[in-house]
């Protein structure tokens, strides 16, 4: 796993959100924290993936944080 923290403009649950409708799982953070981490983050899972499909999904993640951002 890689926890990927996010730019403070952006709310883990809109990124999980807007990445599931893009095909890319992604997982909350906050649970494996005792407080709500800061900067928010999310977790990034890899097992039982190719790497070209890890390649994909972190493209398309890139893509979904851009939108987020942009918006």
């Amino acid at each position: 796993h890689v926890m990927l923290y996010l730019p403070e403009a952006l709310a883990e649950t809109a990124v999980i959100t807007a990445a599931a409708e893009a095909g890319v799982g992604v997982y909350p953070a906050a649970p494996y924290f005792m407080t709500q981490p800061s900067p928010p983050a999310v977790l990034l899972g890899f097992s039982g993936l190719s790497e070209p499909e890890i390649a994909d999904g972190v493209i398309r993640l890139g893509d979904v944080m851009a939108k987020l951002l942009a918006s």
